[in-house]
């Protein structure tokens, strides 16, 4: 080895892709704000049994309406602290194109050498849906494509854009 310390020269640089560095800080920051937030949410429980208890024992301490309005403000705290760390789960949990480019990499490397039921279910596992959408004649006319028929790939990666109807109708 030379003065450099290793091999490659002595070129130093991160291992790592920067967006893939950087959707790894996004999810790294999300796990510690979702601790930060269970941290407080298991504070605001308690608090929340502390108050019961304290106004099980001694009734007599609280005026009217007080210990409604303290139980209140802990439980709606409770509920948007609740929202915030399912919110950080979320992003967590959520798939990112990085996570799935070692798969697009040897997909595309293989293709011809795979058979049709190998390449479906490698497919499967990146595309969440296909969709064919019309296209209104006159948008055709002006864009100069030939089809009124668009295709619109939902990787798995990306968000469903569909998830918001799917919940209003259920």
């Amino acid at each position: 080895m030379g003065a450099a310390g290793g091999r490659g020269g002595g070129r130093r640089g991160p291992s790592v892709p920067e967006k893939r560095a950087a959707v790894l800080d996004e999810r790294a920051q999300a796990a510690r704000e979702r601790e930060r937030l269970q941290a407080e949410l298991d504070k605001l429980s308690a608090g929340l049994a502390r108050l019961r208890a304290e106004h099980a024992i001694s009734p007599e301490d609280y005026g009217p309406g007080e210990y409604e309005a303290a139980r209140d403000r802990i439980k709606k705290k409770q509920a948007d602290t609740q929202a915030k760390l399912e919110q950080c789960v979320e992003v967590e949990q959520a798939p990112d194109r990085t996570d799935f480019e070692p798969m697009i990499i040897s997909l595309a490397a293989e293709w011809e050498t795979l058979e049709v039921d190998e390449q479906n279910a490698l497919l499967k596992q990146l595309i969440r849906r296909v969709v064919l959408v019309r296209r209104d004649p006159e948008e055709v006319a002006e864009d100069g494509e030939a089809s009124t028929v668009a295709v619109q790939i939902h990787p798995v990666w990306e968000a469903d854009p569909w998830e918001d109807k799917k919940q209003v109708k259920a």
